[in-house]
């Protein structure tokens, strides 16, 4: 009785394996016959052509955003050029000035008295130079008499060169006294405002050392602005530039006047200066923040394969 149901066993697992083995084949030769039809497909249409389109960026603008400074287009440091002591000024810090108009006055009287005494040494040069000529050609006309001998002629011609020598050197010393004299009154190289003074009246100052006053176009300004190397090359004059004081939402058109052509050694960026509008009513020495649209170039599309 235990081997029947053995065999019975035997038989299901037997049937069952062949129903699989069944199955398998019939999978297995429908995609044997699905990859046969593809194939075929295939050959009818013939290769497919796959263009390749690589990604490309058109001609446009990208906006750069640095910080910089609001400069004057002239700024200077006005200096004694006498020495001598501050008279009188005739300004104050705020004040606008012309071109030549008189800041200030030094006292310096014995520059004058030098002055004084050069003129006086001139006018005896002068005189001597009179005798001299005046005793030369009387010397002349005296040696062809017999009257004189030509060693007197030639003392008379000497002391002549020497008086005409002298000449220059007097002549070059009244001008340079008259010109610290010139000095004296101390005037503005340009126009513009002042914005600060260093001495008061009574002071002590000496030629070429003593700070006055410092003078600056305060109504015509620049923005000059430190970029880096990555982007200094893109910048030229004419480049559209937007200047934003902090704490204000409007943008003022401006563009680029000038670069350095150089980076700076040490921080390695370009020194660019741009316009101001006059309309801005901006302080000189304020902090700006600039925007420039540089041009992003088109670039050549590759051929499809």
């Amino acid at each position: 009785m235990t081997s029947q149901p053995r065999r019975r066993i035997s038989r299901a697992l037997l049937l069952c394996l062949l129903v699989l083995l069944l199955l398998a084949g019939a999978v297995v030769q429908r995609l044997l016959s699905r990859a046969a039809q593809a194939q075929r497909a295939a050959r009818r249409e013939g290769a497919r052509r796959v263009l390749i389109v690589p990604a490309q960026a058109e001609g446009s603008s990208v906006g750069l955003q640095f910080t910089g400074t609001l400069r004057p287009l002239e700024a200077t440091t006005v200096m004694a050029r006498t020495s001598g002591y501050l008279r009188h000024l005739e300004i104050n810090i705020g004040d606008q000035v012309r071109q030549g108009q008189v800041l200030a006055s030094i006292e310096a009287p014995e520059v004058v008295d030098q002055l004084r005494s050069a003129r006086a040494k001139l006018q005896e040069v002068q005189e001597n130079i009179g005798f001299s000529q005046t005793q030369v050609e009387r010397y002349q006309r005296l040696v062809s008499r017999g009257a004189v001998s030509k060693q007197e002629v030639e003392g008379a011609q000497s002391r002549y060169n020497s008086a005409n020598a002298s000449l220059s050197s007097a002549q070059a010393e009244v001008e340079r006294l008259s010109a610290l004299v010139a000095y004296q009154r101390v005037t503005a190289p340009f126009a513009g405002v002042i914005t600060r003074r260093y001495v008061d009246s009574g002071a002590l100052v000496s030629a070429g050392t003593t700070a006055l006053f410092d003078i600056a176009t305060t109504r015509a300004l620049k923005a000059l602005v430190d970029v880096p190397q990555g982007v200094a090359q893109g910048l030229v004059q004419g480049t559209r530039a937007y200047l934003q004081v902090p704490g204000s939402e409007e943008e003022l058109e401006a563009q680029v006047i000038r670069t350095a052509e150089a980076l700076s050694s040490t921080t390695r960026t370009l020194r660019v200066e741009t316009t101001v509008p006059p309309e801005a009513a901006l302080l000189a020495g304020a902090y700006i923040r600039v925007r420039f649209e540089l041009s992003r170039p088109r670039q050549r599309a590759l051929p499809g394969r």
